[in-house]
């Protein structure tokens, strides 16, 4: 478990990174180390996105199936289980989506489970102007919560 202590810290250390002047690649990755500290993943898949249309565009991602990554970026289009434009919170889980029937996510079903995907956290970064960027952590069946 994850102390209180451990997540301010973690938050002061994005926002810090935030008043920086990095780059949108390196500020994200330099967030994801910061996340990966007090999150356990496995991989992620990070995308900016168009405030009016929310599609996507700059991605970084580290995904297993890296080689199918058309086929992924296709799916998560296609999909309305989870998805970012229809989250209604600033973060969801693919399991609670589901109520634990991953199945039900197009995604996972066609793609995903051949990887041993437990749930991917979804968070999405909006404000008045629309959704600015989505990430997706992934953990496998085998890591621990």
């Amino acid at each position: 478990m994850t102390s209180t202590t451990s997540w301010t810290r973690a938050r002061d250390q994005i926002l810090q990174l935030c008043q920086g002047d990095a780059d949108d690649r390196t500020l994200r990755l330099e967030a994801l180390a910061v996340l990966r500290r007090v999150i356990g993943f496995d991989a992620y898949v990070w995308l900016m996105t168009d405030p009016e249309t929310s599609v996507g565009s700059a991605p970084l991602a580290d995904v297993p199936c890296l080689p199918e990554l058309p086929q992924l970026i296709r799916l998560k289009y296609l999909t309305t289980v989870n998805r970012w434009t229809s989250i209604v919170g600033p973060v969801a889980s693919l399991h609670q989506a589901t109520d634990g029937d991953l199945a039900r996510s197009l995604v996972w079903r066609d793609l995903l489970c051949r990887y041993q995907i437990g749930d991917i956290a979804t968070s999405v970064h909006r404000d008045r102007f629309g959704c600015w960027a989505f990430l997706d952590l992934w953990r496998t069946q085998e890591s621990p919560p």
